[in-house]
Order: structure tokens, then sequence, then C-alpha cells
């Protein structure tokens, strides 16, 4: 497990540097364009061989290939997604609501100070693990019924998109959490998930 979660870690920093080179690219000269093109591809490479030796692990260990397989059941978590959220959370599925909540920091806290109430905002927690939720929630809200609902009913409400999408992540992790306690698959509708075979 630690080294799984070490390639995990590693593929994480390596696709963040990917972006870096690309958002420099639009303002840089032809030459440092080739430069760039270079390293882009380099990384890119990189990326995949990890991703192999990442898939390998998972394949080798039956309990996190289960919870892989149930996370992407969910509209919105892709394998990368799954194979990240079981490493940097292994807690997942073992916990209340509220503690998974607060240990990714997606549990809400009022900025109040005396008199002055404040927007409720979001602070601490696993970063990495926000992350990954931030970008498989994106993609829930345009092609998972429950979290697209729940956005769009937050919207409605008149609350920013920011604040929506927040709850959104909230949201959806508090149900994989369930899903996976449950040792359930995703469902959308009201009855009970089909249960994994253990």
């Amino acid at each position: 497990d630690f080294e799984l979660k070490q390639l995990v870690i590693r593929r994480t920093q390596l696709v963040r540097q990917r972006t870096q080179e690309k958002n420099r690219f639009e303002h840089a000269s032809p030459e440092v364009r080739i430069s760039l093109s270079k390293m882009i591809k380099l990384l890119g490479t990189e990326i995949k061989k990890i991703a192999g030796k990442i898939e390998k692990l998972v394949a080798q260990d039956k309990n996190i290939s289960a919870k892989v397989e149930a996370l992407q059941s969910a509209k919105g978590i892709g394998l990368v997604s799954a194979y990240s959220i079981c490493m940097l959370l292994p807690e997942i599925g073992t916990l209340n609501r509220k503690q998974i909540a607060a240990l990714v920091g997606v549990a809400p806290f009022n900025k109040d100070s005396g008199n002055r109430g404040g927007q409720r905002s979001i602070s601490g927690g696993r970063s990495d693990v926000r992350c990954v939720l931030y970008m498989a929630t994106l993609t829930a809200i345009r092609c998972n019924n429950k979290i697209k609902n729940c956005y769009k009913k937050l919207r409605k409400k008149g609350k920013k998109k920011k604040v929506a999408l927040v709850a959104c992540m909230r949201k959806f992790l508090i149900c994989l959490n369930a899903m996976l306690k449950a040792k359930q698959t995703w469902s959308e509708k009201p009855k009970p998930a089909s249960v994994i075979q253990s």
C-alpha cells in the first residue's frame, strides 16, 4: 500500500507539473515553446508509465480493487480518481458523514466574528483529495443525475456557483463514503443498490 500511495502521489505531482508547463505555453517565445513541448511530452510519457504501475498494483489487491470498482460505478469517478481516492483517503467507508467531510476539508464553518456574519467556507483537510473530488464533481454535475440535480437546486435557490459546487463536493463525498460503508455500488434511485460480492 505504501508503494501504491507513493505512486499515486507522484502521478499527481507530475500532472500538476504538466499543467503548469501547458499554462506557460501560450505566452512563451518560439524557442521556449520548443522546450515546453519536449517537457510536456516527457511528463506525459512518465505519467502513463506510473499509471500502468498503479493499475498493476491495484489489480493485485482484492480489497482495493473492489473499492476502485465500486467508486467507478458513480458517474464522475474515473479510474484515476478512484484509485487516487482509495490511496489518499483510505478512511473512506469507515467514518460517518461529518468525520469524512471534516477529514477532506469540505465541512463548512461560519466566519462569524462578534456581530458580523460571514459566508460559510471550508478549510484544512487533505488538499490532494479535495483536488480529485473537485474534478470528479465537475464531471458529476454534467452526467450524474443525483449530483446534477443537487447543483441545479442550489443554483435555483440563488447560491453562487462556487458555493453550490462545494456543497455538491460534500454531498458526493458523503454518498461515496456511505456507499463503500454499505459495500454497495452507486445508485441514483431510492431503492437499495446492488451489493458488491466480497
